[in-house]
């Protein structure tokens, strides 16, 4: 197993994404979606298992779903099925229904990011790397 795997992987058979109506705020209007447990709720409320409701805006839609969650993401990575984009609100509700904790987006900004491999470092390590990126740094 890799260092940064995810070892619960096999919880994506208890849990599902919920496409839900979309939501209008301030004449804005967002998709939303809910990632929830399918286990009973007695087994739910003894293990805190909540449900997570994202809001998302919908104007983001070039931006791949930020999911909180390692399970939702192993979730998400099976049927792709979810709305592109970043969440406006994101509520964390218990398994009582009642609301735990929300995160609201205040703003986002593009960034230009570069990563620089320097083939030397690599070449003492012995590590190899795929055809597509060694002929990108000769």
């Amino acid at each position: 197993m890799r260092k940064n795997e995810n070892i619960y992987k096999y919880q994506t058979k208890n849990s599902d994404f919920h496409i839900l109506n979309d939501t209008v705020i301030n004449s804005n209007v967002y998709s939303t979606y809910k990632f929830q447990s399918n286990k009973k709720l007695k087994k739910r409320i003894r293990k805190g298992i909540g449900t997570n409701y994202y809001i998302i805006d919908n104007s983001t839609s070039f931006h791949l779903p930020v999911l909180q969650h390692p399970t939702a993401f192993e979730e998400w990575k099976l049927n792709k099925k979810l709305p592109y984009g970043i969440f406006y609100e994101l509520t964390f509700v218990t398994p009582l229904n009642e609301k735990h904790s929300s995160e609201i987006l205040k703003s986002y900004h593009k960034i230009d990011k570069k990563v620089a491999i320097v083939v030397k470092c690599l070449n003492n390590r012995k590590i190899k790397l795929p055809h597509q990126y060694t002929s990108s740094l000769h």
